[in-house]
């Protein structure tokens, strides 16, 4: 199974030896903010963050890319339909 998008960024930050604080400084963030991408609590993120993320994770856009869109099809996935009534 492929990673999520917080366990992406959570690898290549601890990869290049940077603090939650330190990642997010380096993109123009808050540290709450990196650390709820981090933990799944959000699947969230505009452009702008992920392209200064891939910059400073030395990671592919394309990758980081993959693995938010993955993200949200996992959290659509569980959202749960109403049942129908039988007519």
């Amino acid at each position: 199974m492929s990673k999520t998008l917080g366990e992406l960024i959570r690898s290549k930050r601890e990869q290049r030896k940077l603090s939650v604080r330190e990642a997010a400084e380096a993109v123009g963030t808050n540290p709450s903010y990196l650390y709820e991408l981090e933990q799944g609590k959000t699947v969230n993120i505009r452009l702008p963050l992920a392209v200064k993320l891939s910059q400073v994770l030395k990671l592919p856009l394309s990758i980081l890319g993959a693995a938010a869109l993955a993200g949200e099809s996992r959290a659509v996935a569980k959202v749960k339909r109403p049942k129908r009534s039988a007519r």
